[in-house]
């Protein structure tokens, strides 16, 4: 109907957060301006808190289109899952372990620290996005806590990125 009627190329109203399609409000440009910022300059954790239907996913994507080569980012949006499942998604996505490899937990933290600094040495940086994160139980919230811990005297090596629902800004005050 749109492109009828209208004469586009495409249909603009999707059910993929397409970042092509984002309409900046001044929330929006802040809260991406803070993504970006949050991220390049190593703040450690950044949290994207918003309704169903604000346009949180839409914004990730439209952070990630602005973030050079040298970023190495991990997109988890499925949070059904425990911790050594989503470390084993984003291990993956990062390239540091193969389909069905099996590392411990204390091998795969390993891994991840050497590559969080030679990514840093190489000026590049390490993100990891956990999209719909109002859903992750307290026992991955912690080991994710933990997770931020990887760093060194100056810099964070491991940007985490929580994206969620309200219910995520409750969970994070809790103790």
């Amino acid at each position: 109907m749109y492109c009828t009627h209208y004469k586009f190329s495409e249909k603009p109203f999707d059910v993929t957060p397409d970042p092509r399609f984002l309409y900046l409000t001044e929330r929006h440009r802040e809260t991406l301006a803070s993504l970006i910022y949050g991220i390049r300059e190593r703040r450690g954790f950044i949290t994207v808190i918003g309704e169903v239907g604000t346009g949180k996913t839409t914004l990730l994507n439209a952070a990630l289109d602005r973030l050079d080569e040298k970023t190495r980012v991990a997109f988890i949006f499925n949070t059904d899952v425990t911790f050594n499942e989503m470390f084993s998604m984003a291990l993956y996505e990062w390239g540091l372990v193969k389909p069905k490899e099996k590392l411990s937990k204390v091998n795969a933290i390993q891994r991840l620290n050497n590559f969080a600094i030679e990514q840093t040495a190489k000026g590049g940086n390490v993100v990891l996005i956990v999209d719909e994160a109002q859903n992750l139980d307290n026992r991955v919230m912690e080991n994710l806590r933990l997770l931020s811990n990887i760093e060194t005297r100056r810099h964070k090596l491991i940007q985490i990125v929580l994206s969620g629902q309200p219910e995520l800004d409750t969970k994070l005050g809790r103790h």
